[in-house]
């Protein structure tokens, strides 16, 4: 009997450990199917469950949901591989535990790829602003701390949930829209959801479902602002704006469907829409005989990425039988910006074309004045924010007559736009801008009251002519005790006035600098002295420039003539002078104008010095095989100039055009992409980066294997060089 107990209650051990090892596999498995291999957490599925089953177990507690995206995840694996990859997620994991590993309440998942999630419930003596400086500061601390030769980003989006018993698809969508948010905003790592962010949702939903009706119908308006002239009160152009009237909802500011339009690609559609109105009211004012009333038309970064924009405004210019200079081209500074290379290529072409270049928004983008002296402009329209930051102040005023100094150095017209008030019009008339536009003068309108506006406003349109020039009295320049008398002579640089018939000019008035120069031992200033020749001093290869000035200077009265420069021998030596010229004074028979000198000699040095630099160096080029390769960060730009071949630029953004064009073969696209990732991405100064690619050079019909190696120089700049391997290594 007891025997057969002891075998009942081995047996019955037997079954219950059986029973504990067929759970413990069955609890492993449901941990496996629940949990992700790599990082331990839940899974997506298993997170949004256990979050909605916490939500309605306590449906008055406040919650937190965030959800965590690495910017760019894909390139650390192209980079340093997989396993970093790997290792990265698994150091983000450990990191999130960690900060965590006090909160029993806070559970975290990975809902996919390189995308975390985290739900904790919200402390009550923890503010918002308090909540979000955290996540910002861990989240840095821990990008950061990762590693020193690679920058890491992320994107955070955070739901404070409001109603515990939404469902939790609603709850997912709102911080998924929170995460697209940021992602749109640079330099943002966390942003909040709040209810507006759906209602902008739902109103660019709506917009983007009215465009194509909305085209179709002409819902869109074109509308013209006036540009006048500030001293006669005149209107001198129009620009070209776009409305948009809705049958159901009224107008809607362009600032809602613009950059709508501009995301999904729709905007080159109105934007033509818009040109088009904007010709075909050039073409009445022809017909009209309403004169020298240009129209400007905006030109958007999307636009000129169209590799047909120049064939487009043509057929347009055709269509209705205009001419180029009727329309104006404005191109928002940003747009500079953007591309810089590609941008001045197309700026070239349409202005090789004919087309009058308005920079628009001058002073908002960070490169204003490096650009100006590469883009070929013809206009600046000075940003409305420095006439707000005008407010009678001499620092205020110094920055807009800087702006106006500037663009007469450099011959550019200027137009202020967003004039408001009386002030800012008697201020910029005081400074030489002499085109406003803005609320002051005229809303925009519609094409009827602008023709109105231009019978009542324009009985005489102000031409560039001889009598618009303001004549100085002569008289004053020459008076002992006058204002002029003392400025003349006192300027600090070499100053003359010069008299033109129509075949000499001959000096009237000069200054000591001017003289210290030229040489003369009279200083007598009286008008009656003995005539005075600039060409006397000067090389006679300058001679043509010389009177090319002068010609020009008797036709421009609105600013300073292009600079051209002059040489003056001395003896064996040369001296280099920029000059200026402006017409003062004007009569029947002669032309008076300003003269001013500036030395500079010590630039051409350096010009000719980098110039024998430069052939010296390519010269040293041509006799090897090797290329130079350079990057830009900023423009996304690779370059490789090799000079026995023609130079060759590639838009990072286009690879794949260099296969279609047949210079680098297909096998070797991935390693190209590689290398310029790594360039755009790493910021490791001197580290080298090599790759080996094949490429086909000008004139040969093989493919030839060529290494590359190359290297940060700087946060923006990257060179480096390569050559061809060896003859083995080829592909025919």
């Amino acid at each position: 009997m007891t025997n057969s107990l002891s075998f009942s209650e081995r047996e019955l051990k037997m079954q219950n450990q059986k029973l504990k090892d067929e759970l413990a596999t069955y609890e492993k498995l449901i941990h496996i199917n629940e949990h992700d291999s790599l990082t331990g957490l839940y899974i997506k599925n298993k997170f949004f469950v256990e979050i909605q089953n916490i939500l309605l177990k306590f449906p008055y507690k406040k919650y937190v949901f965030i959800i965590f995206d690495i910017d760019h995840f894909q390139l650390i694996n192209t980079f340093f591989g997989i396993g970093e990859g790997d290792r990265l997620l698994i150091y983000l994991t450990d990191c999130a535990k960690e900060i965590f590993k006090d909160n029993k309440n806070a559970i975290m998942g990975r809902i996919g790829g390189d995308i975390f999630g985290v739900f904790f419930p919200l402390e009550a003596d923890i503010s918002l602003q308090e909540l979000e400086e955290t996540i910002n500061r861990k989240t840095k601390e821990i990008l950061n701390n990762y590693r020193e030769d690679y920058s890491l980003e992320a994107s955070v989006g955070v739901y404070c949930i409001e109603d515990n018993l939404e469902s939790f698809e609603h709850i997912h969508s709102k911080v998924s829209m929170a995460i697209k948010y940021c992602k749109e905003l640079p330099g943002v790592t966390t942003v909040f959801y709040d209810k507006s962010m759906l209602d902008l949702q739902i109103k660019k939903q709506n917009i983007t479902n009215d465009m194509v009706r909305a085209l179709q119908n002409e819902e869109f308006l074109v509308f013209l602002q006036p540009k006048f002239h500030l001293e006669t009160n005149t209107v001198v152009g129009a620009e070209a704006l776009v409305r948009w009237n809705h049958p159901t909802k009224g107008f809607i500011s362009p600032g809602e469907f613009i950059p709508i339009f501009e995301q999904n690609g729709y905007i080159l559609k109105v934007d033509y829409y818009v040109w088009d109105k904007a010709c075909c009211y050039a073409a009445i004012f022809k017909k009209m005989n309403i004169k020298n009333i240009p129209v400007s038309i905006n030109i958007s970064r999307i636009d000129m990425k169209d590799s047909n924009l120049h064939k487009k405004l043509l057929q347009l210019v055709e269509k209705y039988e205009i001419e180029i200079s009727d329309i104006h081209l404005e191109i928002t500074e940003s747009a500079y910006i953007d591309n810089t290379k590609v941008i001045l290529n197309k700026i070239k072409e349409l202005k090789k074309l004919g087309f009058i270049i308005e920079m628009d928004d001058f002073g908002t983008g960070y490169s204003s004045l490096n650009m100006l002296s590469e883009m070929p402009v013809d206009v600046l329209k000075l940003d409305m924010g420095f006439l707000q930051t005008y407010n009678g102040k001499k620092s205020s005023a110094s920055v807009i007559g800087t702006v106006m100094l500037l663009a007469n150095r450099l011959n550019l017209d200027v137009i202020a736009e967003g004039v408001e008030t009386k002030e800012q019009v008697e201020f910029l008339k005081s400074i030489g801008c002499s085109i406003g536009q803005g609320y002051f003068f005229s809303k925009p309108i519609d094409f009827d009251t602008f023709l109105n506006l231009l019978k009542r406003n324009n009985k005489k349109i102000i031409q560039k002519d001889k009598k618009n020039i303001t004549n100085i009295s002569m008289d004053d320049i020459w008076l002992p005790g006058s204002e002029l008398n003392t400025m003349f002579n006192h300027m600090f640089w070499p100053i003359a006035i010069y008299e033109y018939n129509g075949i000499d000019a001959t000096l009237l008035r000069a200054n000591k600098e001017f003289y210290s120069i030229f040489g003369d031992n009279s200083l007598n200033y009286n008008i009656d002295s003995e005539s005075y020749s600039l060409l006397n001093s000067v090389k006679p290869v300058d001679f043509e420039r010389i009177n090319d000035l002068i010609n020009n200077a008797s036709e421009n009265f609105s600013g300073f003539c292009t600079e051209i420069e002059l040489r003056k021998c001395e003896e064996e030596n040369y001296t280099w002078y920029s000059i200026n010229a402006k017409v003062i004074n004007q009569n029947s028979n002669t032309t008076t104008f300003f003269i001013m000198l500036q030395d500079i000699s010590e630039r051409k040095e350096r010009d000719f010095k980098q110039l024998r630099f430069l052939d010296r160096y390519k010269f040293a080029m041509q006799l090897t095989e090797t290329a130079i390769w350079e990057y830009d960060r900023s423009t996304n730009i690779l370059k490789r100039v090799n000079y026995r071949t023609e130079e060759l630029e590639i838009d990072a953004n286009d690879v794949y055009n260099l296969v279609d064009i047949g210079y680098l073969h297909e096998s070797s696209l991935s390693q190209l992409q590689s290398l310029i990732y790594y360039l755009k991405y790493t910021k490791d100064v001197y580290k080298n980066y090599t790759c080996e690619i094949w490429v086909k050079y000008p004139n040969d019909k093989n493919y030839w294997c060529e290494k590359i190696t190359m290297s940060h120089y700087n946060d923006l700049n990257a060179y480096g060089t390569s050559y061809a391997i060896n003859s083995e290594k080829i592909i025919n």
